[in-house]
């Protein structure tokens, strides 16, 4: 396997390639550089057999951790480097003799099977159809889709499989898109055992709950590849009986709780999983899920997965070294095993964007976690919606500001080390953000918020000195980006696959892109910052705001959680609530202290967005 994998491996980058060859140098022979790290280039046996004659219990080290032996005062010593506690025992002399004594395990150890998964055959298959530049849409039906290529460029014998089953039920509430997640993670659990197989025949696969519904990605060599798929879906289908068990929900839910409490405990994650909830119709933040989570039992995750299964609309990319009649068998396989009815075009779960009010909207956060200073701001400017030429001009623009972004807020002001500027397209709705991470003992919202405002009418005039020629610099090197060639199939297919997912299929947008951004002009440039910033400014300042020094006055005043934010935890928003990860938890919206007449911050982000014009589902295509 090693010497397929090296002899078919994908071309990397020349960064990582430099990297493995210098760290190469320093342990292999000249004639070993490139293969060392990948081969087994030398037998051994008496290596081998001295390093199986040291693995004898009285030589074993068993090191146990865990927090509880810190409640049981059970490690007296004191190690004097870090000052851990810590405590040491012999093993007991009867576990010695037991496990000298392998008389009762007889039986348990043999030979591997048979690995099902290992390729034989790395033939490159024979066309069955034309060769196109971009995927092909073979099967087009109500209960599904099934696009395909043939690989002709790099010619090695991989294939990469790419199947989303899309369902209306994760956005439908909360709680079905948490009991997706845990059906996620209880698929992931359960396949790691079933599929070992495959991993060590080098294969991959890659399971993703999503609000559209439910991803496999699979890659490796050809020839198994459509066996592991078929496991996988047949695993999905089957769920109860494949895959529940009690103790593993059990366990999974307790253990997704904490992944969900982790990740708003972070002020970055929160700020974003909050802008998203004030722009579009309708987004289940984490804090969502975790309280939906909490209330999930066994019964009702069979039931979801259910009705889960029985309507979806199958999307399914086939590239690589596979016909289109393997691709085309692949997929009636998935689709009989799966045995969906239809998703009606009416349930489709698209996702529309509010467009935001004239001038800038505040919303304001505490963080969780009453230990961290961190503070997140993220300014969102709404431009438009979108088209490939003004997604081009936006992109020029965020080349030009970013690096004056970085040097005005970070090199001057120092508000903080994290400070970015980036394009965002929010469901086919453009705009651009202004991101700075810093301290709540430091700064306040509200200076933070001054400072990104003195930058924006910095860069108006230094837009207005820009000359064609600094326009043509930064033009150039974002076309030459564009125009990179892939250096392996993982990046071709990434990137139909995008297309794909966000049902616009322009699988040549790098080339109009690159065309595009030829002609366009240095006045294009300016009017986008214009129209998004100086003149109809639609803007959302998202603030997560930290633990502040005594010293400090408040940042905001907490305003009584709306409906949907609604929780039995402490209103501070405080990460330790009593009951942590296993207690509903509330996200407090706070008042600044100039909000009476200055500037509007919501105290509600529900009652905010029935008020707002809901753009139509936009994509852009042309």
């Amino acid at each position: 396997m090693r010497h397929m994998s090296f002899r078919y491996q994908e071309e990397s980058s020349p960064q990582d390639w430099v990297q493995s060859m210098a760290d190469n140098m320093q342990s292999y022979e000249p004639e070993d550089f490139i293969c060392g790290d990948v081969l087994l280039l030398h037998y051994d046996h008496e290596l081998i057999a001295s390093c199986q004659d040291a693995m004898l219990p009285t030589n074993c080290n068993i090191m146990l951790s865990s927090r509880t032996f810190e409640e049981t005062g059970e490690c007296q010593l004191t190690e004097p480097w870090f000052g851990t506690r810590y405590s040491e025992q012999e093993i007991p002399a009867a576990w010695l003799a037991r496990w000298r004594d392998l008389s009762s395990l007889e039986g348990s150890f043999h030979v591997p099977e048979v690995n099902p998964f290992v390729a034989r055959s790395f033939a490159l298959v024979e066309p069955d159809v034309p060769h196109t530049p971009h995927p092909r849409r073979v099967i087009c039906r109500p209960d599904g889709e099934l696009f395909y290529r043939r690989d002709c460029k790099f010619n090695l014998p991989r294939a990469y499989i790419s199947a989303r089953l899309c369902s209306d039920l994760p956005m439908q509430s909360a709680l079905n898109y948490a009991m997706l997640d845990l059906i996620d993670n209880m698929l992931t659990h359960q396949l790691t055992e079933t599929l070992y197989p495959a991993m060590a025949a080098r294969l991959n696969y890659r399971l993703e709950s999503g609000e559209n519904g439910f991803v496999i990605r699979v890659d490796g060599f050809s020839e198994k590849l459509p066996d592991l798929m078929s496991v996988i879906i047949d695993h999905i289908a089957n769920f109860e009986e494949k895959v529940f068990d009690s103790d593993m929900f059990n366990m999974l839910k307790t253990e997704q709780l904490k992944a969900y409490y982790n990740w708003f405990l972070k002020p970055i994650n929160a700020c974003k999983d909050l802008r998203l909830k004030v722009l579009k119709q309708t987004h289940w933040m984490a804090l969502d899920k975790h309280r939906a989570l909490l209330s999930v039992t066994e019964d009702g995750l069979r039931q979801f997965s259910r009705a889960f299964t029985s309507r979806l609309h199958l999307q399914m990319l086939v590239q690589g070294n596979m016909t289109e009649r393997q691709a085309v068998s692949l997929f009636e396989s998935s689709r009989s095993c799966l045995g969906h009815q239809p998703l009606p075009p009416v349930l489709w779960p698209d996702t529309r964007v509010v467009q935001l009010p004239e001038g800038q909207t505040y919303c304001r956060a505490a963080s969780f976690n009453t230990s961290n200073t961190n503070t997140m701001i993220t300014n969102f400017y709404q431009w438009r919606p979108g088209t490939i030429r003004a997604a081009c001009a936006l992109e020029l623009l965020m080349n030009v500001m970013e690096e004056p972004t970085f040097d005005f807020l970070r090199t001057q002001e120092q508000l903080g080390y994290h400070v970015f500027s980036l394009m965002r397209c929010v469901h086919g709705i453009l705009g651009f953000t202004i991101s700075v991470n810093t301290q709540a003992d430091k700064f306040t919202p509200e200076h933070v918020d001054e400072r990104i405002a003195a930058f924006l009418d910095y860069f108006v005039d230094k837009l207005s000195a820009l000359t064609k020629s600094e326009l043509d610099v930064v033009r150039d090197a974002l076309i030459r980006n564009k125009q990179c060639a892939d250096v392996s199939l993982e990046e071709e297919v990434n990137r139909n696959w995008a297309e794909i997912c966000s049902g616009e299929y322009v699988f040549d947008r790098l080339d109009k892109e690159s065309e595009l951004l030829q002609s366009i002009t240095l006045k294009e440039v300016r009017d986008v910052f214009k129209e998004a910033v100086t003149c109809q400014r639609r803007a959302l300042a998202v603030q997560v705001v930290g633990s502040a020094a005594a010293d400090l006055p408040p940042v905001g005043t907490p305003v009584t959680p709306p409906a949907e934010c609604a929780g039995d935890s402490a209103s501070s928003g405080s990460a330790a609530a009593e009951g942590g990860a296993q207690s509903a938890h509330a996200l407090p919206l706070l008042l600044g202290e100039a909000a009476s007449h200055e500037r509007r911050y919501l105290d509600s982000v529900e009652k905010f967005k029935t008020e707002l014009y809901l753009f139509p589902v936009t994509r852009i295509v042309e």
